[in-house]
């Protein structure tokens, strides 16, 4: 065994002659520095040339050199791989009458999303400008067959925003006239679509009527939504009823004017949504902090949790969402005794739907469960809303030379396509929605906003007896206080009409 001391004297030289000592050692072997050009005289050189490229990322004050710099804009680099990436309409109108191929995703990116940076009879002035250029006659042949094609388009998408206005009816007539003078056949069919959109667009403004009033017949009775006796599947039904209708009316298109200055107009039927989806979350939150008996809030607590089952059935997401919303409110939430006494396989079925409906992961699984369900369905527009809103905030409108940042609508094209596929089917004998008098009973109910919720909530269901009791007696005191006063301003008015 080899002496300590001695080991130690060993160590010594090894250090001076730069010898590696074992694992995780700094030094090194003279030899191998020499080898590697890594003398002691070189070791501690300034390099000015290194200095520089390290500068270069960290000295924020350097003046940038034209190496440093792009001359070239982050527009034109999307540019190069796409070239309708910035564009005008008139270039889209090009591409889409082109004698190429014609590329469908193209139209109808473009008819989901025009009406954020055209209108109607721009469009049509450039179809017209492509019909007027001087090209062969056989070339113009098949423009005016491509022209025919995307009218054909834009009234099949959009023949309800189209149809009620009278300019652009006008300027479409003409434009067929146009076409009709030198190929009559191409006309005649154009000529038959519009007359059919014409007369569709008045039959499902009267099917929207006559669905409007069978909703609000006064005639169709009685809607007991007391909390005893109101039946959750029944609920379920009528509000899906109700909230398809809504969702019917919305155009996907109407979407992408969310965060626009436009939202007032154009976002009317979203509106309606989302005020329904408010009041079923406000109603399911007053009615429960209206309970004061435990016993009571226990049973309705269960019977919203059985309305989220029906719902999820149905594949009404939206409202799904909206009584998720009601019972996990805050003032709802803090009432601890309440949930303690929820039978765990209530509590079990509650936390099922919840963890569907979660909006962890941009709503993964929502996303992941609505895929896998058939339709009809009607989703929750927050989702879609949401993503919209990170396409709009996350991308220009357009680049500096006022071109128009179409791949930015493209993407927004293919979150209102998801939109509109669920639009494309009803609810049949499959799922018989109740029509009765459900929605006008529904909107007359008196519903508390968020400080009412709470204060009840607070005194029902208090975290300290005491301090309750005295909130209490403090209003009684108080209500009493001002009868009394209520009472002797009015015993001072009869004296004083009697004096008269």
């Amino acid at each position: 065994m080899e002496d300590p001391e001695q080991k130690q004297e060993k160590n010594k030289k090894d250090r001076k002659l730069g010898k590696k000592m074992g694992p995780g050692s700094r030094l090194v072997n003279e030899d191998k520095k020499k080898k590697l050009g890594r003398t002691k005289s070189t070791s501690f050189k300034f390099d000015a040339d290194r200095k520089e490229k390290r500068g270069s990322k960290i000295d924020l004050r350097r003046k940038p050199s034209s190496s440093d710099v792009s001359t070239e804009l982050p527009e034109e680099k999307e540019k190069e791989g796409d070239p309708l990436a910035y564009c005008d309409t008139s270039d889209i109108i090009a591409a889409l009458t082109s004698d190429d191929n014609v590329d469908l995703d193209l139209r109808s990116a473009f008819f989901m999303t025009y009406t954020t940076f055209s209108n109607p009879m721009e469009i049509i002035e450039h179809l017209n400008n492509r019909l007027n250029e001087k090209v062969g006659d056989q070339q113009l042949a098949i423009r005016r067959l491509r022209v025919v094609a995307v009218v054909k388009h834009w009234l099949e998408e959009d023949y309800m925003y189209l149809m009620e206005k009278d300019d652009v009816v006008h300027a479409l007539t003409e434009l067929n006239k146009t076409i009709g003078a030198k190929q009559e056949n191409v006309g005649k069919s154009l000529m038959t679509a519009l007359e059919s959109k014409k007369a569709l667009y008045e039959k499902e403004k009267e099917n929207v009527r006559k669905q409007k009033e069978l909703i609000f017949d006064p005639n169709l009775g009685e809607f007991d939504l007391s909390w005893q006796k109101f039946d959750p599947k029944l609920v379920s039904l009528s509000l899906t009823y109700y909230e398809f209708f809504l969702y019917e009316q919305v155009k996907a298109s109407d979407f992408i004017h969310w965060n626009k200055k436009t939202k007032e107009v154009m976002c009317k039927d979203i509106q309606a949504m989302i005020h329904l989806s408010n009041r079923v979350s406000a109603w399911v939150t007053t009615v429960l902090v209206q309970r004061t008996k435990l016993t009571d809030r226990v049973t309705l607590l269960v019977k919203f949790i059985d309305l989220a089952d029906e719902l999820l059935k149905l594949n009404n997401f939206s409202s799904l969402m909206a009584v998720i919303a009601g019972v996990n409110n805050s003032s709802f939430r803090r009432m601890k005794k309440t949930w303690g006494q929820l039978p765990a396989e209530d509590l079990k079925r509650f936390e099922k739907v919840e963890e569907i409906m979660s909006h962890n992961l941009c709503f993964a699984n929502y996303r992941a469960y609505i895929r896998n369900c058939a339709p009809p369905c009607i989703p929750y527009v927050g989702v879609y809303l949401t993503d919209l809103t990170f396409i709009d905030e996350g991308n220009k409108d357009s680049n500096k030379e006022g071109k128009t940042n179409f791949g930015k609508r493209k993407m927004a094209a293919a979150v209102l396509n998801t939109i509109k596929l669920y639009q494309n089917t009803k609810y049949s004998e499959k799922h018989p929605l109740k029509k009765n008098n459900f929605v006008p009973n529904f909107l007359d109910i008196k519903l508390f906003d968020e400080e009412q919720c709470y204060k009840y909530s607070k005194m029902v269901e208090p975290k300290d007896t005491e301090v309750a009791m005295e909130q209490v007696i403090g209003e009684l005191e108080k209500q009493e206080k001002e009868i009394a006063a209520l009472k002797e301003k009015l015993a001072k008015l009869e004296t004083d009409k009697a004096k008269n």
